[in-house]
């Protein structure tokens, strides 16, 4: 679509990139990357003329707009805080134009190729410095887990069973299917153990990153995913949060070769700079994580025992 680049740099001035989170258009259906531009017709003596443009990155615009199932507070905070980002842009995008200039200004030689702000302001590990600051150390990624392959041929096993998962966007494992063997047509396959860490190649800058509980524990993945150990199930928990957070997911975007679909390969994953707390706060954060999920897994239970009394 260069041409279509160029059609806009050639007529218009490129005053604003808006970039919008990668989850806006979600529950439409689709995943895309979306940046909103803000142009203005081009006059005969501004031919050649572009000026710096005014960016932002929004992370609350389009995703407050939640599940029916969201509670009324959620829903209230979400709304608050996209309005509360909207005024933040009017207010930078007219200091703008009123020519005061700030870190949200991007030179024009910038706008001369790609015009999403993910090509045009790399950012990776632009958290680092901070993340120092304020006492944490600063480890790649490959430092903190181990890569896993073992690979399983199911040809080989054409009438054993297998359990089949994959990662969903709010970071669980779930369950595909239990299928043979001679159903299966991929060449090759990871079988995953539990308390390992299951990292979407395709998908892992929406989120799907998990942690693959007990009874998934023999399942099998398909090769457009990760397996990683990673220590006990404490830091394994606390790094699937760092790893799922926003900086981390953006500086996985900054990893990926693509602009629509984000893919990400390993050693480039390895990479990726995790914000290491002390040790005892890493592995306080990962026990109220596990606490959180194994109240939810008795919940689960006990709801599906209290349904089970219906029965005749």
């Amino acid at each position: 679509f260069g041409w279509v680049r160029d059609f806009i740099r050639e007529r218009f001035l490129i005053r604003a990139i808006i970039s919008l989170p990668g989850d806006t258009f979600r529950r439409a259906g689709s995943r895309v990357k979306t940046s909103v531009l803000m142009l203005e017709k081009k006059h005969k003596a501004e031919a050649a003329r572009q000026p710096s443009c005014f960016v932002f990155f929004s992370e609350a615009l389009g995703v407050d707009d939640l599940t029916p199932r969201a509670s009324d507070t959620d829903i209230l905070a979400a709304r608050t805080r996209a309005e509360k980002e909207t005024e933040k842009i009017v207010k930078g995008y007219n200091a703008y134009l009123s020519g005061k200039a700030g870190s949200a200004v991007l030179s024009s030689d910038r706008l001369k190729d790609r015009l999403d702000l993910k090509f045009c302001v790399p950012q990776f590990g632009r958290m680092a410095k901070k993340w120092r600051a304020d006492g944490a150390q600063v480890t790649p990624l490959s430092k903190c887990v181990r890569l896993v392959e073992d690979i399983v041929i199911p040809s080989k096993f054409k009438d054993r069973k297998f359990t089949l998962i994959h990662v969903t966007y709010d970071g669980r494992c779930k369950v595909d299917k239990v299928t043979p063997g001679r159903s299966l047509k991929a060449a090759k396959m990871f079988r995953v153990r539990k308390g390992q860490l299951v990292f979407s190649q395709i998908r892992a800058t929406d989120g799907s990153i998990g942690i693959v509980p007990p009874e998934m524990d023999g399942a099998l993945v398909s090769g457009s995913y990760y397996v990683f150990a990673c220590g006990d199930e404490k830091e394994t928990a606390y790094l699937w949060a760092v790893l799922r957070s926003h900086e981390l997911r953006a500086d996985m975007q900054s990893l990926s070769p693509g602009s629509g679909r984000y893919v990400t390969y390993w050693p480039d994953v390895g990479r990726l700079l995790v914000p290491r707390l002390a040790q005892a706060k890493r592995r306080a954060i990962g026990r109220m994580l596990l606490d959180a999920w194994k109240k939810e897994r008795e919940s689960r239970d006990q709801r599906t025992k209290a349904l089970a009394t219906l029965d005749p």
